[in-house]
C-alpha cells in the first residue's frame, strides 16, 4: 500500500492551528459524507478548555467543512473528557462515544441535518472494564462494537465489547496480538499493540488498524481483518 495523499482538510487544521485541533479519534463514511470526531484543547492561564466536536466533509465537492460544536464549552482541569469513537447509526442519526461525561462513559446520538448536528439523545452508559480500561474507537452494525485497550506492555492488548441497542453487553472478544518477527534486535517486539480503528466490511468480517510503537521511532501501522460473531 502506497503512502496516501491529503485529499482535503477540515477548517482549522492548517499547520499554524494544528496544535489547537487536539486529538482525532474516529471517522466513518455515509453516502458522500465523511464524518469525523476529535477534541479541541485551548490553553489557559490555570486550566485548559476542552471541548469535543464532530466535523463533516462532502466528497462531491472536496471542500473543507466544519461541523457545529456539540458540547457546551466547559473547562476541565484534567482534560479527561473526550470523544473516542463515532459511527453511522440509523437513517440520518450519528452515534458518538464519549469518555468521562459527568463521570460516565456513554453512547449518544445526534441528528445530522446536512449542515449541523442536533437533538442529542443518550442511548446508554458503557460498563466499566478494569482489564481493558481505555476506550479506543467503535463501529455500529446491528450492534455496537466498542474497542478497548489494555494498559500493560505485554499480552493481548485489545478487546471488542459488543452491546445491543438497549445497552446490554452481550459479549467481549479479545483481539490477539499479531505474530510478529522482525529480528531479535527490534526494540518494538515487546511493545504494546494498539487498535486505532474498526470498520465493518460484510457479514462477520471487520477490518482494523493495529499500531505498534517503537523506541527507535519507526512507528508502524498494520491493516488486519477479523471475524467477530
Amino acid at each position: 500500500m502506497k503512502e496516501g495523499n491529503v485529499v482535503c482538510a477540515y477548517k482549522g487544521t492548517e499547520t499554524k492551528n494544528i496544535y489547537g485541533l487536539g486529538h482525532a479519534n474516529d471517522l466513518f463514511v455515509k453516502g458522500t459524507m465523511i464524518h469525523s470526531a476529535w477534541y479541541l484543547s485551548h490553553e489557559g492561564k490555570n486550566e485548559k478548555n476542552y471541548e469535543y466536536r464532530m466535523g463533516y466533509m462532502d466528497l462531491n465537492y472536496m471542500e473543507s467543512q466544519s461541523g457545529d460544536n456539540i458540547q457546551t464549552k466547559k473547562k476541565y482541569k484534567e482534560g479527561k473528557k473526550y470523544v473516542f469513537g463515532t459511527s453511522s447509526y440509523e437513517k440520518n442519526r450519528i452515534a458518538l462515544g464519549v469518555k468521562n461525561r459527568g463521570g460516565k462513559d456513554q453512547i449518544v446520538t445526534y441528528k445530522f441535518t446536512g449542515s449541523s448536528y442536533e437533538n442529542e439523545q443518550i442511548l446508554f452508559d458503557i460498563q466499566k472494564n478494569t482489564d481493558y480500561k481505555t476506550l479506543q474507537c467503535m463501529e455500529f452494525y446491528k450492534k455496537f462494537y466498542i474497542v478497548r485497550f489494555y494498559e500493560k506492555p505485554k499480552g493481548n492488548n485489545n478487546c471488542v465489547e459488543i452491546y445491543n441497542k438497549k445497552g446490554k453487553k452481550v459479549k467481549c472478544v479479545v483481539i490477539k496480538d499479531p505474530v510478529y518477527n522482525e529480528g531479535k534486535n527490534d526494540e518494538a517486539i515487546n511493545y504494546k499493540w494498539e487498535v486505532e480503528s474498526l470498520c465493518h466490511y460484510k457479514g462477520d468480517c471487520f477490518y482494523y488498524v493495529n499500531y505498534k510503537p517503537s523506541t527507535k521511532k519507526n512507528k508502524k501501522a498494520y491493516l488486519y481483518k477479523v471475524n467477530i460473531k
